[in-house]
């Protein structure tokens, strides 16, 4: 699964070099001492773990299942409970429904989390499974999350020219339910813009819930 990040602060180097660390993160790979001695890598970690960090520099390389996208994307104060959801729809070995249960205890979550959180969750949706996207867009959608982050709500409109149709019905839906004024415009920006695989459809939301 390519792992992908908004990091528009760093230079072309430093963030080629910052995402191969992230998508061995994201792979539970090996991480290499090169990677861990770049500074976009070390500007990560302010703010998190940094004996982790430190323990991953001496011994140059980590398997450990700790050294994971989960651990590393999102900062300590995070409860243990809610980093297992955030996993459990990361792996998606579990039934839709199910899915969708521990979905909706996220939604609860992140209504509650700052803005800050809401930027990293954009991160973290665009990286987990196809299924995880649908349901735990559906489940924001239904617990009525409410947004103004601008990167979470531009990672939501990149779905909606997705060619799976569910996954782009449960986008436009969350832009109209969660992101208000500005989900609003993020849809209609990108009918106007974009030939979207599902744009009838889209089109039909956009009027049924406006």
């Amino acid at each position: 699964m390519p792992f992908l990040i908004f990091s528009p602060t760093l230079t072309d180097d430093k963030s080629t070099t910052f995402e191969r660390f992230c998508q061995a993160l994201a792979n539970q790979a090996s991480i290499s001492r090169d990677l861990l001695q770049n500074e976009a890598v070390r500007q990560f970690f302010v703010g998190r773990d940094v004996a982790k960090f430190q323990c991953l520099q001496e011994t140059g390389t980590s398997t450990s299942p700790s050294t994971n996208f989960i651990d590393f994307l999102f900062p300590r104060n995070i409860s243990i409970v809610i980093r297992e959801y955030l996993g459990r729809l990361f792996r998606e070995q579990e039934e839709e429904k199910v899915l969708y249960d521990i979905s909706i205890l996220v939604a609860e979550w992140l209504i509650k989390a700052s803005n800050e959180y809401h930027s990293l969750i954009s991160t973290y949706i665009k990286n987990i499974p196809l299924i995880s996207k649908r349901v735990l867009l559906s489940a924001l959608s239904d617990a009525e999350f409410s947004t103004t982050n601008e990167l979470l709500l531009s990672t939501v409109s990149l779905f909606l020219n997705s060619t799976d149709k569910r996954l782009a019905q449960t986008a436009a839906v969350f832009l109209l339910t969660c992101g208000g004024t500005m989900g609003k415009n993020c849809l209609s920006q990108a009918l106007s813009t974009q030939e979207l695989p599902h744009s009838h459809l889209i089109k039909g939301i956009s009027e049924l819930l406006s």
